[in-house]
């Protein structure tokens, strides 16, 4: 069951990367990469430490905040 999500993480996490490279000139890919890792790694620490503090008010918050986010950025991403 793992792999169901860390294989797509995986594959997201590289799409991603190869989109920002893409996006700058050749020059500037490093200092892209580094800012995506530090952004992706800053929103998996402020991810754990919110689906920590939803978990408190009971096992099914956290899971029902992130579909809620999950549709906000699909509505935003359809509308940009």
């Amino acid at each position: 069951i793992s792999m169901l999500v860390t294989i797509p993480s995986a594959l997201g996490y590289s799409i991603m990367i190869t989109i920002c490279s893409n996006a700058v000139s050749h020059t500037e890919q490093g200092w892209i990469m580094g800012i995506t890792s530090s952004l992706t790694a800053a929103g998996f620490g402020i991810g754990s430490v919110i689906t920590g503090t939803l978990g408190v008010l009971g096992p099914f918050v956290p899971f029902a905040t992130a579909s809620a986010a999950a549709l906000l950025s699909a509505v935003l991403l359809y509308v940009w």
